[in-house]
């Protein structure tokens, strides 16, 4: 019997350690004076291994209220005072993001198809962040409410996005009090 309950306890910690590795990973790639902390969804899909491997995902978080806030009122001027992302220690400090931009984005790749692609008028026709992911055919499954919140952040006013290495994307919405981080190479 005690093997047993510690077998239980070595998974679970275990099972915890793997959690919090993934959280500190993907949150990671957010700038950290906007206190973000809880991520409400991810989506993550690997095809292949090492260099030539396809990698795509898509990362939710709750934006905190303070943070929308001093967002709406200081826009690009207050990211511009944040702690440059991937300045901390972390796995996404690889180049981290540049260029903050605000939204709506523009109507060409890669947030619409390019002329051509197989995937031409199988999808949205206007920018919509499944284009983005879909650019190496790695396509994962985003719920329709969390794929209509994030496209309506980016072809509306008011939210913020930025590039950053390996097909990296972050969005953040003030008014849905939401950031995103989502990548697809």
């Amino acid at each position: 019997m005690r093997w047993l309950i510690r077998g239980m306890l070595v998974v679970l910690v275990l099972l915890g350690a793997w959690h919090a590795l993934q959280w500190n990973f993907y949150r990671g790639a957010l700038p950290e004076g906007l206190g973000i902390w809880w991520r409400s969804y991810a989506q993550n899909r690997t095809w292949g291994f090492g260099p030539g491997g396809n990698e795509t995902g898509f990362n939710e978080f709750i934006l905190p209220d303070a943070a929308a806030e001093r967002l709406a009122k200081g826009g690009l001027d207050y990211l511009a005072t944040l702690e440059p992302i991937g300045s901390r220690r972390g796995w996404f400090r690889d180049g981290g993001f540049a260029g903050w931009s605000e939204t709506p984005v523009p109507a060409e790749p890669p947030w619409v198809l390019r002329p051509g692609h197989a995937a031409a008028g199988t999808g949205p026709d206007g920018p919509s962040i499944l284009h983005l992911l879909d650019r190496y055919g790695g396509l994962i499954a985003i719920p329709p409410e969390r794929r209509a919140r994030i496209d309506t952040a980016l072809t509306a006013p008011g939210s913020f996005y930025a590039f950053g290495a390996g097909g990296r994307v972050i969005v953040i919405s003030p008014p849905q009090r939401r950031a995103w981080v989502a990548y697809a190479g």
